[in-house]
């Protein structure tokens, strides 16, 4: 059974979260009138993929001096 604190402090969570996902929409229409179109694609793609790498395994990253070998050879019919 949820209690009244549990369901406040979902409650809470879900404002904080409209707030965030609304101020992405307020914050880019300031930057669009700032920067302009190209520049605001940009660079929230780029900090769209900014923290990507890191999260890879370790065995996807080649290491360093590693030749990159590719794709193995598709396998013949028997």
């Amino acid at each position: 059974m949820e209690t009244v604190k549990d369901a406040a402090l979902r409650f809470g969570a879900l404002g904080l979260l409209s707030l965030i996902w609304g101020g992405s929409f307020f914050f880019i229409k300031i930057l669009l009138e700032a920067m302009g179109p190209l520049s605001v694609a940009f660079f929230r793609t780029a900090f769209g993929l900014a923290p990507l790498p890191p999260s890879l395994p370790s065995s996807a990253r080649p290491s360093a001096g590693a030749p990159f070998r590719g794709p193995p050879p598709p396998s013949s019919p028997s």
